[in-house]
């Protein structure tokens, strides 16, 4: 699959940082003004954009692995893995329109 965003993986440099960097030291995101929450939470949420390529990745994985296993029918399995089938594509589609 083509992808428009910058590959990975990314890695957060704290100097002059934050800053997350692909994997060939290209600037993804410079987070030096972001707004400041708490800094726990400020530093929770650098992590979790620099796994955002990693994440994707692993949903396209996902989608994958149940769609060859999803059993075809109504039983209430069935339905489940349709339903969380549908609610990965959803959120791949948020990141990757």
């Amino acid at each position: 699959m083509k992808t428009k965003h910058t590959p990975g993986p990314w890695h957060v440099g704290m100097k002059p940082g934050p800053i997350i960097y692909g994997p060939n030291g290209e600037q993804v995101a410079d987070l030096r003004g972001f707004p400041m929450v708490d800094g726990a939470e400020h530093r929770a949420n650098i992590r979790l954009m620099a796994t955002a390529t990693e994440l994707l990745d692993t949903l396209h994985l996902a989608t994958g692995w149940i769609d060859a296993h999803c059993e075809q029918g109504d039983s209430g399995e069935a339905q489940q893995a349709r339903w969380i089938l549908e609610t990965i594509r959803a959120a791949i589609a948020k990141a990757a329109p």
